[in-house]
């Protein structure tokens, strides 16, 4: 009603929310804003060794392998770069399930192999990866606390910025890795 279209264009006076306005405040000035005490106090949960964790997954209407569900997501493949020390190289590891079988026993071991007991296991969605962890655990008992203290580990990338303690113009409002 405004004839308000573009963010840049919204007055200072119009009533918004803090995540609103900071979001105002960086499509104007077209600078990031930072929160550096905010981020200090997240890094300093970190542990090392760092193990930066990626799962693929699928999910299908028509089961592909006997005991899954319609829809029921299938991780396949894993990537995890580990890096021992700050400042210090990653090593990369990763799982590709052949596609002849179900790939989740083989993918649940190799993470118990590879993801030692301490450090920090940093994910880009603490959600995703969290339930693909709990639904190893659920499916495969043997393995259940091995995988429940990775999943208890996780450090989430995606909270600092959704908690707006890094916040840039290029971002348009979303948290999103893939926005």
């Amino acid at each position: 009603e405004m004839g308000i279209l573009l963010i840049k264009d919204i007055p200072d006076d119009f009533e918004l929310d803090a995540p609103q306005l900071l979001q105002v405040q960086v499509q104007k000035t077209r600078e990031p804003i930072i929160d550096r005490e905010q981020l200090t106090k997240m890094l300093a949960d970190l542990r090392y060794p760092l193990y930066y964790l990626d799962f693929e997954t699928v999910s299908t209407r028509i089961p592909p392998y006997d005991g899954l569900r319609p829809q029921q997501r299938i991780p396949f493949q894993v990537s995890i770069h580990i890096q021992s020390e700050p400042g210090g190289p990653l090593d990369h590891k990763e799982f590709l399930g052949d596609g002849r079988g179900d790939p989740r026993r083989s993918l649940a071991a190799f993470l118990l192999e590879i993801v030692g007991p301490q450090g920090s296991v940093v994910v880009y969605s603490g959600s995703f990866e969290g339930s693909c962890l709990a639904e190893l655990a659920r499916d495969f008992p043997d393995m259940a606390a091995g995988l429940r203290g990775i999943r208890a580990r996780i450090w989430d990338l995606l909270i600092p910025f959704s908690r707006h303690a890094y916040v840039h113009p290029a971002f348009q409002g979303s948290a999103s890795i893939k926005a």
